[in-house]
């Protein structure tokens, strides 16, 4: 099965939060981690541009996420 031309796909992909030692050792999102994620991102699905980037769980240490 293949897929038809790009601009009939609407493509999203994320940036996880911190607190994750797999994950940017654990580190926080900045502005040079998520250039370094999405540029990765586009290599890995082929691509040349994304239509939406989501922070997922950007600050996991919330009331929410926290101890």
């Amino acid at each position: 099965m293949s897929i038809g031309p790009r601009d009939d796909i609407f493509l999203a992909s994320k940036i996880a939060g911190n607190g994750l030692p797999w994950v940017r050792n654990g580190a926080d999102i900045d502005g040079p981690s998520i250039v370094r994620s999405v540029d990765a991102s586009l290599k890995r699905l082929q691509t040349d541009y994304i239509d939406l980037y989501q922070l997922h769980w950007p600050d996991r240490q919330t009331n929410f996420f926290g101890k």
